[in-house]
């Protein structure tokens, strides 16, 4: 197999991939936690907490990922999901309440939407139209639809 014709991103483009599937990340944590001109506020210290869980948790699985050769647009998704949820479900399974499972499947939504942010960025030199289509579709989807769960904001 040539090596352009994997689905890994090259150092440049992971570090690309990283740096905006986390603002993304963050951005989406932030204008889901109302009130949004505060959460804004705190978007930077956010923006590091997302940071040190996707490098702690997410690159780790990643690297497995590409290590066992099932690197792939799914498990980009899954690796998200895994780093979104992974903190809240262990307070959820420390007795939380059924608000902590909404939290962990809210933090699992905007790590797999991250997951497939970083995907895209980092196949986008192959496949530019489609890429560029898919990371907007994604983030004015994600952004539609934290708005929207948060009617007290429209």
């Amino acid at each position: 197999m040539n090596v352009d014709e994997t689905d890994e991103p090259s150092l440049s483009n992971g570090c690309l991939a990283m740096f905006v599937s986390v603002a993304f990340a963050a951005l989406l944590m932030a204008l889901g936690s109302p009130p949004v001109g505060y959460s804004l506020f705190l978007y930077p210290f956010v923006f590091i907490s997302v940071t040190i869980i996707a490098a702690s948790i997410g690159l780790p699985l990643r690297y497995i990922a590409v290590h066992l050769g099932i690197a792939n647009a799914w498990t980009a998704v899954a690796i998200g999901a895994v780093s979104g949820a992974g903190l809240p479900a262990l307070n959820a399974f420390s007795g939380g309440s059924d608000r902590d499972w909404i939290n962990v499947a809210a933090y699992g939504a905007v790590g797999a939407a991250s997951g497939l942010m970083f995907f895209l960025i980092g196949t986008a030199p192959r496949a530019p139209r489609r890429s560029v289509a898919a990371m907007l579709a994604l983030a004015f989807s994600s952004i539609a639809a934290i708005l929207l769960a948060q009617p007290q904001m429209l």
